[in-house]
């Protein structure tokens, strides 16, 4: 017994060291709401075993001598414990706080049972458990080359200074990302999480980015939302550092990609005027997608309209923080739905909550651990069951059971061959402000490419299928290549270079999915290795000699 006590001492103290070094951040989980804050679950739980290692031998007499009332009583405290310590695991996002609480639940089981039995067994399983438990959390104190994994999500107050601000400075000068971040963001795909890392000005990068360049460097400076900037992809795996080192095999100069996490194209070009033009890039890579312009018109005006951003005749866009707020492009465009209604529930075709989904959460925390990451899956591609794709529209859409054409993710409305006529008014902002932004490039000395991302139910037939099969749609109605050829013919009469990928992914398709589980619209790592390639062979041909 003096030893299980002296286990008990060691495995709280490493568990209290990391929860006191460590700040979780906010939580929203129901766990939280009952326990204010998910360091007090786990000193709750530490405390309730120092109590029931330490207790004299008198306080568990009782429960020995009481009969089987008691004895059931024990035991169904100690299975408590158990799935109280699982559900607690589950419910907090933190991978060490969630993990200790998950260990104390048997520990605590065992140790009580033990004492109340008067039964040795249980406490010696109980000290294999905490010797493993130690070395796990112990491995985790020298753990310097991997930083502190915090368990956050792309887009919330913990990875965002500000999302999409009315306010100036409207945007920071590496973007919209936190400055010196270390963490590990929620990945679908990876149970270990992805590592995401910023530099003191917001710059999705490791190292500090001068304004002056080195001699005979080339520069890319990457803008772009999830897609380009890696939601749900480890630092070193996502769009820029790929594109990096593709590029590098193709030019005997040395190459180097900063990576600015803007909204959408408005914000792009305003982050540009007022700060990415002073790191003369040679290359400007501007990665789209079919929600961005629906997010520009949100915040850019022509016409009579009065929005937060407007062009004068010179080129340069202009703020104006008094414009009244507009509703966006999603309540805006309600009423602009696909005339048939949905066959099925749209809800049966997505990803279910299950205990297997809970398993792998749990597996997630347990290999953001230095001693277990080596059994994290690889990265490989692989064979997804299709999903319907989310939907920012659902209110309205259960209203009627009719498909939004401006959606916010799947965005058809770009893709109807009869297209609302408000399309023709997004096409004509987004042309005007790619053409501004390939001015000011230019006058800066680089040039600007535009990178199409494609929808995944543009690339992998089935996804399609299913989008088809849940909302009613006619395939008639649609072309997929609709968006792909507008913009491209667009710029072309402007003189602004366009990447498209969508091409490169169709020809990719059949080797797995190319995009990140559940239905999400956002390329994976495959899928960030392709767009990489297909960019690096473009600049390297844009630049020539």
């Amino acid at each position: 017994m003096p030893f299980h006590r002296f286990l008990c001492l060691v495995f709280v103290a490493l568990g209290s060291i990391l929860a006191v070094q460590h700040d979780p951040g906010r939580e929203h989980t129901l766990a939280t709401v009952l326990l204010a804050h998910p360091v007090l679950a786990y000193f709750a739980s530490a405390a309730l075993l120092v109590v029931l290692a330490f207790a004299p031998e008198r306080a568990f007499r009782g429960a020995r001598e009481g009969g089987s009332a008691r004895r059931l009583l024990v035991a169904t405290a100690a299975v408590g414990m158990v799935a109280g310590g699982a559900w607690l695991c589950h419910e907090i996002g933190d991978a060490y706080l969630g993990i200790a609480v998950l260990i104390l639940g048997p520990v605590n089981a065992l140790t009580l049972w033990g004492r109340a039995a008067g039964d040795a067994k249980p406490i010696a399983l109980c000290s294999v458990l905490l010797v493993g438990a130690s070395v796990l959390f112990g491995a985790e104190l020298d753990d310097d080359d991997h930083g502190r994994p915090v368990s956050v999500l792309w887009g919330d107050e913990q990875t965002f200074a500000m999302l999409f601000a009315k306010e100036p400075p409207y945007i920071g000068p590496g973007g919209r990302l936190v400055p010196n971040l270390d963490v590990y963001m929620h990945s679908k795909d990876l149970p270990q999480g992805a590592r995401l890392r910023t530099n003191s000005l917001g710059f999705r990068n490791v190292d500090e980015v001068p304004i002056e360049k080195d001699v005979g460097t080339v520069r890319l400076l990457s803008l772009g939302d999830s897609f380009s900037i890696g939601m749900q992809i480890g630092q070193n795996e996502f769009y820029g550092p790929r594109v990096e080192r593709a590029l590098s095999t193709l030019r005997s100069a040395p190459v180097e990609v900063v990576n600015a996490e803007i909204s959408d194209p408005a914000y792009g070009l305003w982050y540009f005027q007022q700060h990415g033009h002073a790191y003369r890039p040679d290359v400007v890579l501007l990665g789209i997608c079919a929600n961005d312009m629906l997010q520009a018109d949100d915040s850019f005006a022509i016409g009579d309209e009065r929005r937060l951003f407007r062009l004068d005749e010179n080129g340069r866009v202009h703020a104006d923080p008094e414009a009244p707020r507009v509703d966006n492009h999603v309540r805006r465009y309600a009423e602009l739905a696909y005339p048939r209604a949905a066959v099925r529930d749209p809800a049966l075709a997505r990803e279910p909550l299950d205990f297997g989904s809970a398993a792998r959460r749990m597996r997630g925390k347990l290999l953001r651990f230095e001693l277990l990451r080596a059994f994290a899956p690889n990265d490989a591609r692989r064979h997804t069951t299709p999903r319907v794709m989310h939907s920012y529209a659902e209110k309205y859409e259960q209203e009627d059971g009719r498909k939004r054409y401006f959606d916010g993710v799947a965005n058809l409305g770009a893709f109807a061959k009869d297209p609302p006529p408000v399309v023709d008014a997004l096409y004509a902002k987004l042309f005007a402000i790619l053409h501004a932004l390939d001015g000011q490039v230019r006058a800066s000395g680089g040039r600007l490419v535009v990178v199409l991302f494609p929808q995944r139910f543009q690339v992998h037939p089935e996804d399609w299928d299913v989008m088809r099969a849940v909302w009613n749609l006619d395939a008639a109605d649609f072309d997929l290549d609709a968006p792909s050829e507008r913009i491209r013919a667009g710029l072309a009469e402007r003189g602004v270079a366009v990447c498209d990928l969508l091409p490169a992914f169709r020809a990719e398709a059949g080797g797995g999915t190319l995009f990140i589980s559940g239905g999400d619209m956002h390329p994976n790592n495959a899928g960030h290795a392709l767009a990489a390639d297909e960019t690096a062979r473009f600049v390297d041909a844009l630049l020539g000699d």
